[in-house]
């Protein structure tokens, strides 16, 4: 979709601009996710939003001849620990299609980050988070490590605690992450669930095997 396109010409934009790192997106028809490294300068977060939704109002604005807001309301986030959390929420965002798009599997959706990270695609914004680059050194075993990963059924245990740690605006994290952040700012942060993520890569994967793209 030109709108589509158009969106993630901006998200590389403003990327470069202001020195944000990009580990996962997924557009669909209601919604935007992104995973995002504002490197060391939270505040990066909040002027990398603020322009990306500007820039699509205006737009979207223009071409319908009208004046006004495009969203509800602002962006919430959730701050992610690093480590199995990280690898989870990109698997997270990365598979929304199959229960939000009604595809029926990820390699044929064409506006995730998961076509750019397998090499289906290219020419739009994404950068290898480190857990993602210690899968493994080789670029071809890194991507079957982590096609592994993605078609293991995820529990609903750790989906809900993402799933609600980004709707809350809440933390993404195990307990003792919550903890120390909330000790930290002296602000009850999230709701608890499971400690980690469930499940290994040597995990048998309960869904289907990923397919090559045509």
């Amino acid at each position: 979709m030109e709108e589509f396109h158009k969106y993630l010409l901006d998200v590389q934009d403003l990327r470069t601009k202001l020195g944000v790192r990009i580990y996962a997106w997924c557009l669909l028809s209601d919604q935007v996710n992104l995973l995002l490294d504002p490197m060391g300068d939270p505040q990066r977060i909040s002027e990398f939003m603020k322009s990306l939704s500007v820039r699509t109002v205006r737009r979207h604005n223009r071409i319908a001849k009208r004046n006004g807001r495009l969203w509800d309301g602002r962006y919430r986030s959730s701050p992610v620990q690093w480590g199995p959390w990280s690898l989870s929420s990109m698997r997270y965002i990365e598979t929304l299609p199959l229960s939000m798009a009604g595809v029926e599997h990820i390699d044929h959706y064409d506006w995730s980050s998961h076509v750019i990270r397998m090499g289906f695609m290219a020419g739009y914004p994404l950068d290898n988070h480190p857990d993602y680059l210690a899968l493994h050194s080789d670029e071809t075993e890194r991507q079957k490590l982590y096609r592994r990963l993605l078609t293991r059924e995820m529990e609903d245990a750790e989906w809900c605690r993402i799933h609600n740690a980004i709707h809350r605006s809440q933390l993404t994290g195990d307990d003792r992450f919550i903890d120390q952040v909330e000790k930290a700012t002296g602000v009850r942060l999230a709701s608890r669930g499971p400690g980690r993520p469930k499940g290994s890569l040597s995990r048998t994967p309960r869904r289907r095997k990923a397919r090559r793209r045509r």
